[in-house]
């Protein structure tokens, strides 16, 4: 309800979700994106599932995104758990060496 104060509800979509391995079913984090009324840009706002895991009821602009994803990022790690997103790639949150890109070999030199 508070929510469609601030941004325009049909503008709202997920952008990303953080679940576990061992329990693919659980959202444990959703990342969300809306149009605020106040300013025509998109802004964010990420969930928590998880007791452990809290996070402000404001809707961030994207710079209060990236410093919110990093700490989320570094809070994950204490735990003993194995993580993945589930959306968009642009907006997955670090999860460790198994989310740095491949390096490409034998690839087709006539491919630009």
């Amino acid at each position: 309800p508070a929510d469609a104060t601030v941004v325009d509800k049909k503008t709202a979509r997920i952008l990303n979700i953080i679940r576990t391995k061992d329990k693919p079913e659980h959202e444990l984090i959703v990342l969300m994106t809306a149009k605020s009324t106040a300013f025509k840009q998109y802004v964010y706002k990420l969930y928590s599932n998880a007791e452990e895991l809290q996070f402000s009821a404001n809707w961030m602009n994207a710079a209060l995104l990236q410093h919110e994803l990093a700490g989320t990022t570094n809070t994950l790690k204490k735990y003993d758990q194995q993580f993945y997103n589930d959306g968009e790639a642009v907006f997955h949150i670090s999860l460790g060496d198994d989310d740095k890109l491949e390096t490409l070999k034998d690839f087709n030199p006539l491919h630009k």
